[in-house]
């Protein structure tokens, strides 16, 4: 998170907000104006300073947790990086995965849907019903220690889009669990 953080001030202001909402990331807290359609006024603050703390809402992030039909394979971390920051990258239809073994495949709209059930520090239950085989996407880190079970068995976390975390799971309604299960 920290590197997508330095990337995202070093972008010029349009890009920066299309990487937020990639990740989503809805507030946006700012010193000083943005004038961008996408952006709306939430709230603004006295900061004794010359400079207003402003807080904007950013229309149309992606969810947190999301299906995605689609794979886009990286050689490597920052492979994954370049693909995902790239602004024809078609998030929301596909996932970047740094896993040499899984093969590459167009995303469709509307593949399936995904929505989080129960979300807690360490348990975070989603609900997946999707047309055809595909990938949850959940926009948390991926971090070991976290496990995943696709209705009760055992699944692989993929690291996604550079930083998160993706399942595969297959065409139907499933329950995906992920756990917080460190060695120690």
């Amino acid at each position: 998170s920290e590197e997508l953080w330095k990337v995202c001030r070093r972008l010029p202001e349009p890009a920066a907000l299309d990487l937020l909402a990639k990740l989503n990331s809805p507030m946006v807290l700012a010193l000083g104006t943005m004038r961008d359609p996408r952006l709306q006024l939430v709230a603004s603050f006295d900061t004794r300073s010359e400079l207003k703390l402003h807080a904007y809402w950013l229309d149309n992030t992606l969810a947190r947790s999301y299906f995605v039909a689609g794979v886009v394979r990286a050689t490597s971390r920052r492979d994954a990086l370049g693909k995902f920051l790239d602004p024809s990258f078609p998030v929301g239809r596909t996932v970047v995965l740094e896993d040499a073994q899984q093969s590459e495949s167009k995303g469709e709209m509307a593949a399936g849907t995904s929505r989080i059930l129960d979300y807690q520090s360490s348990r975070v239950l989603c609900e997946v019903v999707a047309r055809t085989p595909g990938y949850l996407v959940l926009l948390d880190s991926y971090y070991p220690g976290w496990v995943a079970h696709v209705d009760g068995r055992p699944g692989e976390i993929l690291r996604a889009n550079y930083t998160f975390r993706a399942v595969k799971v297959p065409a139907g309604k499933h329950r995906v669990e992920f756990r917080y299960r460190p060695r120690s």
